[in-house]
């Protein structure tokens, strides 16, 4: 954080959790999260490939575990869900680090504070 940041939470009687939270946190998850969205994505690849590689052993334990229990398809299921269910999140992600780029306000708060200040100016604009 520059010391100009510093200086202007404290002018605005900011304390240091206030501070962290609408100052340092912002910045940082800015920062943090095309990194964090590539090692997820990675994960999920690495995983696709630990699955690939292995499929026909899970599949045969599928199979056994349907012949004893006689629930056809628990296993084979399962794994289908996880893979259709990570794709979405990682979309989401993408879509959230584009509006953090393109200067979406994080918080619900904040997004009120924005729209406020907007109506207030454009008032003002239209009065002159």
């Amino acid at each position: 954080m520059h010391r100009g940041q510093q200086e202007a939470s404290q002018a605005l009687g900011l304390g240091r959790v206030k501070t962290f939270a609408h100052v340092v946190l912002p910045q940082a998850v800015r920062l943090a999260l095309p990194g964090t969205n590539t090692m997820f994505v990675d994960l999920i690849k690495s995983t696709s490939l630990l699955v690939t590689i292995s499929a026909a052993e899970l599949m045969t334990q599928a199979q056994l575990i349907a012949s004893e229990t006689f629930r056809a398809g628990g296993l084979s299921g399962d794994l289908r869900d996880l893979f259709r269910d990570l794709l979405p999140v990682s979309q989401c992600l993408l879509l959230l680090e584009r509006s953090i780029h393109a200067g979406v306000p994080l918080s619900l708060a904040r997004r009120r504070r924005l729209t406020l200040a907007r109506t207030i100016l454009a008032e003002e604009v239209l009065e002159r």
